[in-house]
């Protein structure tokens, strides 16, 4: 066996090792944006509303099950009463539980779910922001396990864009985003900055995580990110944290590709 090729096969294991840790690394802070738990669902009877606070607290405490468990049986009374306000509200937190316990195939039905409740509802206050929050919730699930371009097209439909060269060509905004995505809504309807940055943060995630040379593209995203919470007259130090975190992995990775691209090459 040849020295050169030998030294191709060093390279390649350690790009490989390499590129694989800082994915695994980025994985950990990759970021999570999410809604906090604690909407309490109300109605007449007070038992439900008694069964998804009890729930809150425990998932507070960290006992997931529990807590699980407990809104699942207010589900079961709302479902049954054909209140969808109120299921709506139990699934999302039952959506964000279900990862705690490793259940993410639960987690992405109660979110489809909580999406189309809300697609139902003709007369629900901020009824377009939730569906957009729901959805930016499932793409951030569906990224953690490992479909990140199924969480880009939730939130940016770039595969309308695929057989479009002028809007290739565009450097414009939304890097390809449809007119009728997650991300240009929040930009055009939603005053509350917040989704916005949750949506950049997810998108921007997302691309890193797709191992591909989408580096450019997450990056664009998470700066945008940071961009518009430094925006923001009450700062969110948890939302710093992720986006920078998830910038710093972005540069790392694309820096870790071009290095051992450029290795290759002298050989």
């Amino acid at each position: 066996m040849s020295s050169r090729y030998q030294k191709h096969r060093l390279i390649a294991l350690f790009c490989v090792i390499g590129f694989t840790l800082s994915l695994w690394l980025g994985q950990l802070s990759s970021t999570n944006l999410q809604v906090q738990i604690g909407e309490v669902a109300t109605a007449q009877n007070s038992n439900p509303s008694q069964l998804v606070q009890k729930g809150i607290d425990s998932y507070r405490l960290g006992n997931f099950q529990q807590a699980i468990d407990l809104w699942n049986e207010a589900l079961k009374f709302y479902k049954n009463n054909q209140n969808p306000v109120s299921e709506a509200i139990v699934r999302e937190n039952l959506a964000r539980a279900y990862p705690q316990i490793g259940q993410t195939e639960a987690a992405i039905t109660n979110w489809e779910q909580v999406i189309s409740l809300y697609r139902k509802l003709q007369s629900t206050q901020h009824r377009e922001e939730k569906i957009a929050r729901a959805t930016t919730e499932l793409a951030q699930v569906y990224s953690s396990i490992g479909q990140p371009k199924k969480a880009i097209a939730f939130l940016c439909n770039p595969e309308e864009n695929e057989n479009n060269e002028d809007k290739k060509k565009q450097n414009n905004n939304n890097k390809n985003c449809t007119k009728n995505s997650v991300l240009q809504f929040a930009r055009d309807n939603i005053k509350d900055t917040n989704l916005e940055v949750a949506i950049l943060g997810t998108l921007g995630d997302a691309y890193r995580l797709t191992g591909t040379d989408d580096y450019e593209k997450a990056i664009y995203y998470l700066e945008s990110g940071l961009k518009k919470a430094k925006e923001k007259e009450k700062k969110n130090p948890v939302y710093f944290t992720s986006l920078n975190n998830s910038l710093g992995n972005a540069y790392l990775q694309k820096a870790l590709l071009k290095s051992c691209f450029e290795s290759s090459r002298k050989l």
